[in-house]
């Protein structure tokens, strides 16, 4: 029996950010942060916020290639499931 798969997206690349130092520094300074615990979190989140920006915004979940893997398999047992 033969099945068409459906296509996979092709794989993801992720250009991760360089967080510039002077530009943490002056963004910092303009803000008016002075202690260290509110410069890690101003750095801290703003490293997130480029971080989440690079994510493509389609990405399979675990069902989804779980299912995909199904339909691929030739036996009739599905892929064992990882316990997480």
């Amino acid at each position: 029996m033969s099945h068409q798969l459906p296509k996979l997206l092709e794989p993801i690349e992720i250009n991760w950010p360089q967080l510039e130092n002077s530009g943490l520094v002056s963004a910092i300074y303009a803000r008016g942060i002075e202690d260290k615990y509110g410069c890690a979190e101003f750095a801290f989140q703003t490293a997130i916020d480029q971080a989440v920006d690079c994510v493509p915004e389609f990405v399979f979940t675990a069902d989804q290639m779980r299912a995909y893997a199904e339909l691929a398999s030739p036996s009739s047992e599905p892929p064992p499931r990882s316990a997480a």
